[in-house]
Parts: C-alpha cells; sequence; structure tokens
C-alpha cells in the first residue's frame, strides 16, 4: 500500500508526516488515506479499536479519548508498513504524560520533554514560510502556543494566505500549499516584522541563548513561563516576561517583600498568621516547573533562599507564621502521609492542642515555619534532590 516512504524529520510534527506519507502515495485528503489505512489495519487485527482517527487534529495518542496505548500500538503498525524502524515515527507523537506542572496543570511529552498541556494546539497552527523553503514539513514547536515568532529567521509565522485565506494545515489538508487561489506559502513575503519580545521568548524556549536570560534546561523554560502566566493572572501590575527573566530575581524578590509588607502590618494583630495569607498559593505555583529539585527549579530555589534569610533574623515576623500539611510536604518533599507520621514520632509539633486520637487535616495550619524550615535544613536535602543547595545560617 505504502510504496513512496518519506523519511521523518527529527522536529517535524506527526500530522505533518502523516499528510507527506499520505500525499507521496496519492491521496489526496487525509480521511482518504486513513480510511484505506484502517482498513489495512482492520485486516491485521481483527479489532476496531485501534483504527485511526479521521480527523488529523486529533491524530497524535494525547488526544486519544481512553487509552493512549491503543493509538501507540497502532502507529507502530504505521511504522512497520513503512518499512522504517520503529521509533523514528514513534518519537514524531505527542502522549500524556502522569506528571503534573504546578497548579495541577496536565503534561505532554514529545522526544523526552515534558511541555505543558495548555499550551499545545490543536487548531491554527502558523507557518513560516521561510522554513518551508528549506523544507516542505511543519515543525513541531509550531505547535506550541508561546512560540510565535520563527526563532531562526525571526519572523512572525503567519496565519493568513496572501489571498487572505486562513492558514490551517491540520483542517486543509495542505502543508505548503493555499487551496484557494494556489499560492505557494513559502513564496509568501512576511512584511510584518516579529515583536522584539515575543522574538526573545520564541528563541528561549526553542533552546537558544538570549541575553541575560537565565540559562536553564528547555523544559524547565516552558515551565518558567507557564508559571509567570499563573502569577501574571494572580498579580496586578506584573512585569512582563522578557522584565521578569531579564533582571532575575528582582522581581520576584519585589513581590515576595511586598507579601511580607503585608505581614508586617498586621503582625501586632494577628498571633499566627497563615503561610497562604501571607504568600496566597505561590509554593503551588512554584513546585513542579516541571521539577521539584531545588537545583532544576529557579523559582523555588529562590523562594527557598529567601525564607531561609527571612527567618534568620532575629524577630522576623515570619516566625509567626503557620503552614498546614499540604505546604509542609511541599517544603519538606514529601507526602502528606509522611508528615503525619514526622508529627507523630515528635520530629514536628503542633502549636494548636489536639486530641491524641485526633487526626491532623491536610488544610489545618498546625505547624511554624520556621520550625519547619529547620526540619528540612538539617534532615531533608538529601543527595539527588536538593543536597548541597543551600546551608543554614543559622
Amino acid at each position: 500500500m505504502l510504496l513512496i516512504r518519506p523519511k521523518p524529520h527529527v522536529d517535524e510534527s506527526l500530522e505533518s508526516y502523516f499528510l507527506r506519507l499520505a500525499q507521496s502515495n496519492g491521496f489526496e485528503k487525509y480521511k482518504t488515506f486513513v480510511g484505506a489505512l484502517n482498513f489495512e489495519l482492520y485486516k491485521h487485527n481483527g479489532t476496531k479499536s485501534r483504527l485511526l482517527p479521521l480527523d488529523l487534529h486529533v491524530l497524535n495518542p494525547c488526544f486519544a479519548k481512553h487509552s493512549s496505548n491503543e493509538r501507540l500500538k497502532c502507529l507502530k503498525q504505521i511504522s512497520m508498513m513503512t518499512a522504517q524502524d520503529v521509533l523514528p515515527v514513534l518519537s514524531l507523537a505527542i502522549y500524556r504524560a502522569n506528571q503534573k506542572y504546578s497548579s495541577g496543570v496536565g503534561c505532554v511529552i514529545q522526544q523526552g520533554r515534558l511541555y505543558p498541556r495548555q499550551f499545545l494546539h490543536q487548531s491554527n497552527i502558523g507557518i513560516c514560510p521561510e522554513c518551508l523553503a528549506e523544507a516542505s514539513y511543519i515543525r513541531q514547536i509550531w505547535h506550541f502556543e508561546p512560540y510565535t515568532v520563527c526563532h531562526r529567521h525571526c519572523c512572525p509565522l503567519i496565519h493568513q494566505c496572501a489571498c487572505g485565506e486562513h492558514i490551517d494545515y491540520l483542517f486543509l489538508d495542505s502543508i505548503d500549499q493555499c487551496p484557494e487561489c494556489g499560492v505557494t506559502y513559502k513564496n509568501i513575503n512576511v512584511v510584518a516584522k516579529a515583536d522584539e519580545e515575543e522574538l526573545h521568548i520564541s528563541k528561549w524556549l526553542a533552546g537558544e541563548h538570549v541575553g541575560a536570560f537565565p540559562v536553564v534546561s528547555i523544559v524547565h523554560r516552558w515551565g518558567l513561563y507557564l508559571w509567570w502566566i499563573q502569577l501574571r493572572e494572580s498579580t496586578t501590575g506584573s512585569k512582563s516576561f522578557n522584565e521578569y527573566m531579564t533582571q532575575w530575581p528582582k522581581f520576584f524578590d519585589k513581590y515576595l517583600n511586598t507579601c511580607l509588607s503585608h505581614l508586617e502590618m498586621k503582625a501586632a494583630s494577628v498571633k499566627h498568621t497563615k503561610f497562604s495569607d501571607v504568600f496566597g498559593d505561590i509554593l503551588n505555583k512554584s513546585i513542579r516547573l516541571p521539577s521539584s529539585r531545588l537545583a532544576d527549579n529557579l523559582v523555588l530555589q529562590h523562594l527557598y533562599q529567601f525564607l531561609n534569610t527571612q527567618l534568620s533574623w532575629q524577630g522576623s515576623n515570619l516566625n509567626k507564621i503557620t503552614v498546614n500539611a499540604i505546604e509542609a510536604s511541599i517544603l519538606l518533599g514529601i507526602s502528606i502521609d509522611q508528615v503525619s507520621a514526622l508529627y507523630d514520632q515528635g520530629e514536628l509539633h503542633s502549636f494548636v492542642k489536639l486530641k491524641s486520637d485526633e487526626i491532623i487535616q491536610p488544610h489545618q495550619s498546625v505547624f511554624q515555619l520556621d520550625e519547619l524550615f529547620l526540619l528540612w535544613l538539617s534532615s531533608f536535602q538529601v543527595e539527588g534532590s536538593n543536597y548541597h543547595v543551600m546551608t543554614s545560617t543559622w
């Protein structure tokens, strides 16, 4: 069936490869091609459970309604039908990941890298004409929302043909030509200049070194962008992403000190203040970006350093702050059950008198921040997670 078998490009989207495979073998439409493929799969398997979807925008395993494992098996068979090794085709696919980003944001994984699922587009995919002129296929990174400018040619991704027709290869079954006017996309002259901030963000997310932006892993860069979006939504007058990153950690320090100033104003009237009343849900926003290791998490590392500095000052009002079991589990890097075990063993103490058979509720603020932090400094900087990242100033 598949007489012509083009090689997949390492940075190509799975949908793009399937379109090229279809058109190389004489199929103009994806649905016609996948219908023929499904017939072959049905003859091989004798079951309809592994058939490919008829809509191109849900082809990737991460969009499977039930089990992505079935889609994976199907793609494996297609890869074998193209007489190629299994991995080149399977590596193009995007899969679901059990891991979560901060605040419960879901992950997808592609070629060993995690990305926030909310950034993955299923429509309105922009293109770079100059990239298509070099090689006619859709780059996977074009599918992710924060990436709006081609980092190689420094031009904005376009979403409209010269004739005004909307460009979206997932629904038009065309990678390099407008179905409406016949214009070849690679010949479109991009007149608009790229926004400088968007260009810096796109370059940085693609793995390039950009000025004063932090030099961290690519997956952490996407996590930092997600963190900034969440912080911007919960605060007013926040700085742009470029300002935040190029002057790191200036504006984050300013945010934390602003939170702390609210505590200073009401310290005299409040004996025990909850951590969330002062810093909000900053711990939940910062814990997984996507790693929770301080060495791999720029935000969490600086948050710990800030708390460490503040708690080391005599008379600091942070000593009056209380944390609940959820926050304690984040700070110590353990489960809530392990926090309860530390309390039962006398490693942690409650400032609230509890009955002997009373169970600490997850949202019940019963631990002192200074005692908890001292426990972390002395016992929970383990090799492989937070070891050698910070030492106590006490």
